[in-house]
């Protein structure tokens, strides 16, 4: 899993990624690009560890970025856990909501999912997003409301409940084909 976190809004990403370092698909890459782009900054300064597999993603995103945006790169002190306090407690929150979202699921349907579950990818990222829209500063704002200046009023059902959704595109389909399917929760995309 891979995190970021916004310093100015503590907008969260939780990104669930193949492996560490950069896969042939550049999907841990395109992923951070995402983020960067629904944070809106033109000009990022990017800080992580020494670890060089997160150094390799993050120095791709910085030559991929788009033009006229400025892209720094800094690697907090080797050993210095202080340094990285800000990121360290996101993880630790990002770790505590995926643990709480899994074992309510798991209680819900009566059975343990696994560690290579198709869901828990879904589930990860679901964690982060909840985090940027509910967790409350003391500001009385959530992350969202701090990037945005609004609160997004998206519904929200429980992570894996089965649903009846509209299909999005139901305006292009015939007049007598059903508009509605069954289907199950897996979050909302923030974009």
């Amino acid at each position: 899993v891979l995190c970021a976190r916004d310093r100015k809004s503590r907008m969260y990403a939780a990104i669930p990624v193949p492996q560490k370092g950069i896969d042939d698909d550049e999907y841990s890459t395109r992923r951070v690009l995402r983020f960067l782009e629904f944070l809106g900054y033109r000009d990022v300064l990017l800080k992580s560890d020494q670890e060089a597999a997160l150094g390799k993603v993050l120095k791709s995103a910085k030559v991929h970025r788009g033009e006229g945006t400025k892209t720094m790169s800094e690697l907090s002190p080797a050993y210095d856990s202080r340094s990285n306090g800000f990121i360290e407690r996101a993880i630790q929150n990002v770790e505590g909501q995926i643990r709480t979202l899994k074992l309510a699921f798991e209680d819900r349907i009566g059975a343990k999912i696994g560690d290579d579950a198709c869901i828990l990818p879904w589930l990860i990222e679901h964690a982060g997003n909840l985090l940027s829209l509910f967790e409350i500063g003391p500001d009385g704002k959530n992350p969202f409301q701090r990037l945005r200046g609004r609160k997004m009023k998206q519904q929200l059902v429980e992570f894996g409940e089965s649903i009846h959704f509209m299909i999005p595109d139901h305006k292009d389909m015939g007049k007598l084909t059903a508009k509605w399917r069954d289907g199950v929760y897996l979050g909302i995309r923030m974009e």
